[in-house]
């Protein structure tokens, strides 16, 4: 499961409710997107960022998401919350579907939308005016306003379930039996955090999938790095070519960390591509995507080439490391290597098995 979590839908379907509790039971660091949103309409209203534009509600709705959406994804892949796990819940109405599906999809989160589709106008206000506390900011409208409220509400909720739909992202409808409803939510969160990663032999069909992550990780890693030219253009036949020749040589062994029968990790362990003096295994390749890294697989990764190091009759393996690859190096250094070399290129480092 991806580190941050968006609840997201239209108001007073439970939102706040699951975000406080999520941030309760497990630790998630509770980010209300509203008071962000209040935020950019009083600092900053040359952003269009307001629901006062003389716009109906559909229409704010889909020019707030438009411009939110990548200002969220801007915030998660800033990696500030990567440190901590969990890590955020935001808590959003004005978010759509179809905006997270162009700007967050790949982002480290998950998201639910939490909605009220399955009952009219008139009888999502019944319940409104049925549960509403001096604590909800509903509960001092008039039932003019309230009445309005529900329409668009209803209205925004179809929308959102159809969109959902469409971009195969999971809802909940909160209108009737919301505590059982919550109750499956949580049910369904645990599933997902229980989610198990796969060890196992890369072979042939891995290959082109392998190729693929190994250009996702280095886009990450390597920018600045690397020349954006080198990074743009990676060659995923190329590459695809290439794992394939690893899996048909017997002297390295390749593996692969699977998540949900994809592909999230990678590794090569075996003979040395090239010799070096005192050293008859390496960890050639070792790579992460970045949405589970911090989730233990490379220390797993680690330990399984420490296994079949020793089963073949070694005591130590070397692994090498661009110098200006800052986290490689210190996840190296605690998973217990020591440094033996460096050159204007590379840090090279041993593990005793």
């Amino acid at each position: 499961m991806k580190n941050n979590i968006i609840i997201a839908g239209v108001p007073r379907a439970g939102k706040s409710t699951i975000s406080h509790i999520l941030s309760k039971r497990y630790g998630y660091q509770h980010v209300s997107m509203d008071s962000i949103i209040a935020g950019f309409e009083k600092c900053f209203p040359e952003t269009g960022v307001s629901t006062y534009q003389g716009l109906s509600s559909m229409e704010t709705l889909r020019v707030i998401s438009g411009k939110m959406a990548p200002f969220i994804r801007a915030m998660l892949d800033s990696a500030e919350y990567d440190e901590f796990e969990p890590g955020m819940v935001l808590d959003m109405y004005q978010l759509l579907p179809e905006d997270f599906d162009k700007y967050l999809r790949g982002a480290n989160c998950e998201i639910f939308y939490f909605i009220t589709s399955d009952v009219t106008a008139e009888e999502r206000f019944a319940i409104q005016k049925k549960y509403d506390t001096p604590k909800d900011y509903t509960f001092y409208k008039s039932d003019e306003e309230l009445k309005e409220g529900a329409q668009y509400i209803v209205e925004q909720s179809l929308l959102i379930k159809e969109q959902c739909e469409k971009f195969g992202l999971k809802y909940y409808e909160t209108a009737r039996n919301r505590e059982e409803v919550f109750e499956q939510f949580f049910s369904d969160l645990q599933k997902l955090k229980e989610d198990k990663i796969i060890y196992r032999k890369a072979e042939l069909r891995d290959c082109h999938k392998l190729a693929e992550l190994k250009g996702q990780v280095w886009k990450t890693t390597y920018r600045g790095i690397y020349t954006d030219e080198a990074l743009d253009n990676y060659d995923v036949e190329k590459n695809t070519q290439i794992f394939e020749q690893i899996c048909n040589n017997p002297d390295i062994e390749l593996y692969l960390a699977e998540s949900e029968n994809e592909p999230v990790g990678l590794m090569t362990c075996g003979k040395p591509y090239k010799p070096i003096e005192g050293f008859f295994q390496e960890i050639g390749l070792l790579y992460i995507h970045k949405n589970f890294q911090r989730k233990g697989i490379g220390k797993n990764l680690i330990q399984l080439a420490k296994e079949q190091v020793r089963k073949k009759g070694f005591d130590r393996f070397v692994i090498s490391v661009n110098r200006q690859n800052e986290n490689a190096i210190a996840f190296y250094k605690k998973m217990g290597g020591i440094e033996i070399a460096e050159d204007q290129n590379q840090k090279r480092f041993c593990f005793s098995v």
